[in-house]
C-alpha cells in the first residue's frame, strides 16, 4: 500500500522485471557477522521469499481439480480444509484429508503433511473454532512458562523483560502491530474485544507500566475505529482474570 493506504497494482511484465532482478543481481544476504550469496532461489526470510512461494504454487495449481475437492482455501504454503457434515457421510476426516494430499501433490511437486484436524485448531497465530458450523478466530492464550523438555522458548518468555532499558522501544513497535492482529484474527467486534484483552492480559503480567503502552494501544485502535471496542477489553484484560477465548 502507499501513504494514502491506497493499493499500487504492477503489471505481469512488473513483477517477471522484478523477479529477475532479484534473483539474478540482488543476491546478497547476511549470517550473523558473515556476507554470503545466494546461487539458487532466494534465502528464507527475504522480504520477497513469501511472495515468490505464493507465485509458484498459484502457477501449480492452475492444473489441480478443485471441483472434486471440498472447500479449500491457502495462506502461503498453508492449506485450510474446510469438511462439512456432508462430506463426513461416504468419508471420515482423515480421509478427506487424505484425498485432498493425494489429489494436490502430484500437482504441486511436492510432500503435504497433515498438521492438524478438528472443531479448534492452531492456524498461523491463530486459533480457529467452528461452531454449528460458523468459524470464529482468536489469537493464541498467552503462555509464560516453558512446558518441561521444550528447548525453545515461547514467544512471551523471549518478550523484553519491563526492566530493560530497551523494553519502551520495542513496545512502540510491538503494540500497534499486535492490535493489527488482534484486528485481523477476528470475525466480530466481540471476537475483537477478546483478543484486545488477551494481550492487555501479556503486557500487563510483563509488568510493564501502562504509560509505556495503553497510549499506542489506543492510538492504533482509533486509526482502525475501534478504540470504544479496544477500551472494554482494555478494562477486561486489566481485571483479576481474562476470559479464556
Amino acid at each position: 500500500r502507499g501513504k494514502n493506504n491506497a493499493y499500487i497494482f504492477l503489471g505481469i511484465q512488473d513483477v517477471f522485471n522484478f523477479v529477475q532482478w532479484d534473483l539474478t543481481f540482488n543476491t546478497g544476504m547476511t549470517h550473523f557477522s558473515s556476507i554470503w550469496e545466494q546461487c539458487l532461489g532466494c534465502p528464507i526470510g527475504e522480504s520477497c521469499s513469501a511472495q515468490y512461494a505464493s507465485l509458484s504454487l498459484c502457477h501449480l495449481e492452475k492444473t489441480v481439480p478443485w471441483n472434486t475437492l471440498p472447500p479449500i482455501l491457502r495462506y502461503r504454503d498453508n492449506y485450510l480444509l474446510y469438511i462439512t457434515s456432508a462430506a463426513m457421510l461416504t468419508r471420515s476426516p482423515q480421509q478427506c484429508m487424505q484425498f485432498v494430499i493425494d489429489t494436490i501433490s502430484p500437482h504441486i511437486k511436492m510432500t503435504l503433511t497433515r498438521e492438524a484436524c478438528g472443531k479448534s485448531i492452531p492456524f498461523l497465530e491463530a486459533q480457529l473454532q467452528f461452531t454449528d458450523g460458523y468459524p470464529s478466530l482468536a489469537i493464541k492464550a498467552p503462555v509464560f512458562q516453558n512446558i518441561p523438555g521444550d528447548s525453545t522458548p515461547t514467544s512471551l518468555v523471549r518478550m523484553l523483560d519491563y526492566f530493560s532499558p530497551n523494553a519502551p522501544s520495542m513496545l512502540r513497535s510491538f503494540v500497534p502491530n499486535a492490535l493489527k492482529k488482534c484486528q485481523w484474527y477476528s470475525f466480530s467486534n466481540i471476537q475483537f474485544t477478546k483478543n484486545v484483552s488477551q494481550l492487555v492480559s501479556v503486557l500487563h503480567k510483563k509488568q510493564y507500566p501502562h504509560v509505556w503502552w495503553r497510549p499506542l494501544l489506543l492510538a492504533a485502535a482509533a486509526k482502525v475505529d475501534l478504540e470504544p471496542e479496544c477500551r472494554t477489553g482494555l478494562m477486561i484484560g486489566l481485571g483479576a482474570t481474562a476470559p479464556q477465548i
